[in-house]
C-alpha cells in the first residue's frame, strides 16, 4: 500500500510536468498525517540509508567540476551570503520562541546547509527551463558546499567556541542596536504599525533588569533548598500536586516548557523553571543534587523514559515517581531496571476509581470495597500483593506481615461526632475494636497519636482492623 501510494503520486506529478521526487515528497506528507505514519516509518527505516546514499550520489553526479573551478569566487560569495541569511533568520525565530542564546546559536548552525527539497525544486525548475544551466550549477555547488561544511563548522564553533559565541551575542544585545536604529528613523516610518510591533517584540526578548532579578532570586532560592521535590510538567496532575505541596509547606521546584505558565507561576512567587527536563543543565538548575524526589507528571512515554535514563545517570540514588498512561508502557520503563523508580499507571487508577464508584452505587459496605480494590491492585502488581499495602508497609517501615493488608485509611469528615474528642475520651478502640496505627494531619504530616490527641476535621487515621471493625468505625463517624 505504501509503495503504491508513493509510486502513484510520483507518476501523477511526473505526468503534470513535475519530478518523481516531488511526488514522493507529497506522498510522505500525506502518510505523515495518516494513522499509519508510525508503521510506515518503521517499514522505510531499513532502506533509508541506501536511498539517502543514492540521492547524494545523484546530486554529486549533477555537479560540474569545471564550472565550480571557474566560478569558485562567486560560489563562495553565495555560500557566505546564504549562511549569514539562514543563520540570522533561524536565530531570530529561535529567540522569538524563548530559546536561550546558546540554544538559538546551535539551532541556527544546524540549519546552515541547503535542504534536499531545494535541490528537487531546482531540478524541476531546470527541466521546465525556468533556470539556466549556470543558475542550476550555482544552486548545486552552494548546496554541496554548505552540506559539507556544516559538520566542520558545528564541531569547531558550536562546541569548542560556544562560550565566545555567547559572549559576542550578549555584547551585541547590550548595545540595543535595533532600538537605536529605530529611533533614528523618520517619524513617518516609525508610524508603521507592523514595524513598531516588531521592534517591541525584539526588545521584549531581551532580559530586563526585573526579569534578571527574578531569575537570580529563583536561583538563590533553589540553592537554599534541601530534600525538595522536582515536579516535571505543570499540567492538571503536576498543578494539583504542586498545590498540595504548597499547602503542606513541602519545598518543590517546577520544570515546565510552557513559558507563559512559568512566567505566571514566578509572579505568584512559585519556584518554576522554563526548560526541557531531558536536559542535564535544567535538572542541575533545579537542584537535583539536593533533591529527595523527582515526579515526572508528563504523560508521554518517550519523554518519561528519556528523563528517567538521564536521572539514573546523574543521580542513581534519587527516588522517581513517573506517571504513564497505559500498562504496556510500564514494561518499557521497567526494562531500565531502576530500583528507585515507581510507576503510577493511569489505566490502573481509572479501573480502581470506576470499581469504587460502581460498588458505592450498589451500597456495598466500605470494607468490601477496600477488599476488592486491594484484590484488583494485587492483580495489577502481578500477584506480588496489594500495591496499597506495599505503600503503607514502606511508609510505616514494617515487614511484610500478613496482617498489614488490613490497615485501612479513613478520613475524619466535617461534622463527625469524633471532632473535638481526644483518643481516650472517645473510647475509639473499645467501641470499634480498631487500633489507630498512625494519623495524618495537614501541616503536621504523619505521626503516632497519644491518648490526649484530639480528632480534627480532615485528619486521616490509619486503622488496623478487620471488616466488622471497619463497619463500626463507619457508623461512629457518620
Amino acid at each position: 500500500m505504501l509503495a503504491v501510494l508513493c509510486f502513484g503520486t510520483g507518476i501523477i506529478t511526473n505526468q503534470i510536468g513535475m519530478s518523481l521526487g516531488l511526488g514522493g515528497f507529497l506522498a510522505g506528507l500525506m502518510i505523515s498525517e495518516s494513522p499509519f505514519n508510525r508503521q510506515a516509518i518503521s517499514d522505510v527505516i531499513p532502506f533509508r540509508d541506501m536511498i539517502l546514499g543514492i540521492f547524494f550520489v545523484s546530486i554529486g553526479m549533477l555537479l560540474d567540476l569545471n564550472f565550480l573551478l571557474h566560478h569558485i569566487g562567486m560560489v563562495l560569495l553565495f555560500v557566505v551570503l546564504l549562511v549569514i541569511v539562514k543563520v540570522s533568520i533561524m536565530y531570530f525565530i529561535s529567540r522569538c520562541n524563548r530559546y536561550s542564546k546558546r540554544m538559538s546559536a546551535i539551532i541556527s548552525i544546524f540549519f546552515t546547509p541547503t535542504s534536499e527539497l531545494s535541490l528537487i525544486l531546482a531540478q524541476t525548475a531546470f527541466s521546465m527551463k525556468v533556470l539556466t544551466f549556470d543558475q542550476m550549477q550555482y544552486i548545486i555547488s552552494v548546496s554541496i558546499i554548505t552540506m559539507a561544511i556544516t559538520p566542520i563548522v558545528f564541531s569547531l564553533i558550536a562546541i569548542k567556541y560556544m562560550k565566545i559565541l555567547d559572549n559576542i551575542i550578549e555584547a551585541q544585545s547590550k548595545t540595543s542596536l535595533i532600538s537605536d536604529m529605530y529611533n533614528k528613523l523618520p517619524g513617518s516610518i516609525k508610524k508603521i504599525t507592523v514595524l513598531r510591533k516588531l521592534i517591541r517584540l525584539l526588545d521584549s526578548k531581551k532580559p530586563t533588569t526585573k526579569t534578571k532579578a527574578v531569575q537570580n532570586s529563583i536561583k538563590d532560592q533553589i540553592k537554599q533548598l534541601k530534600d525538595h521535590t522536582i515536579i516535571i510538567g505543570y499540567g492538571v496532575v503536576g498543578g494539583n500536586l504542586a498545590g498540595v505541596m504548597d499547602h503542606l509547606k513541602i519545598p518543590h521546584v517546577i520544570i515546565e516548557q510552557n513559558f507563559p505558565v512559568v512566567k505566571q507561576l514566578q509572579k505568584k512567587g512559585v519556584i518554576a523553571l522554563f526548560g526541557d527536563a531531558t536536559s542535564a543543565t535544567i535538572l542541575e538548575d533545579a537542584g537535583l543534587d539536593q533533591a529527595k524526589l523527582v515526579v515526572v507528571s508528563v504523560s508521554g512515554t518517550t519523554m518519561s523514559k528519556d528523563v528517567v535514563c538521564l536521572l539514573k545517570r546523574m543521580r542513581p540514588d534519587v527516588r522517581i515517581i513517573a506517571r504513564i498512561q497505559y500498562s504496556r508502557q510500564a514494561k518499557e520503563l521497567e526494562a531500565l531496571h531502576f530500583d528507585n523508580l515507581e510507576l503510577v499507571v493511569a489505566e490502573y487508577e481509572t479501573t480502581v476509581e470506576l470499581l469504587a464508584k460502581c460498588l458505592t452505587n450498589y451500597t456495598v459496605p466500605v470494607s468490601q470495597i477496600c477488599e476488592y480494590i486491594d484484590e484488583t491492585r494485587s492483580k495489577f502488581n502481578q500477584g506480588k500483593g496489594s500495591m496499597l499495602s506495599d505503600y503503607l508497609r514502606k511508609a510505616f517501615n514494617l515487614p511484610e506481615w500478613g496482617i498489614v493488608p488490613e490497615i485501612k485509611p479513613v478520613l475524619i469528615k466535617e461534622g463527625s461526632s469524633l471532632i473535638g474528642q481526644s483518643l481516650s475520651s472517645s473510647q475509639f478502640r473499645t467501641k470499634t475494636g480498631a487500633t489507630i496505627m498512625a494519623m495524618f494531619r495537614e501541616g503536621v504530616g504523619t505521626f503516632v497519636p497519644t491518648p490526649e490527641t484530639e480528632f480534627v476535621a480532615g485528619d486521616i487515621i490509619h486503622l488496623l482492623a478487620d471488616d466488622k471493625a471497619i463497619d463500626k468505625v463507619a457508623k461512629l463517624l457518620a
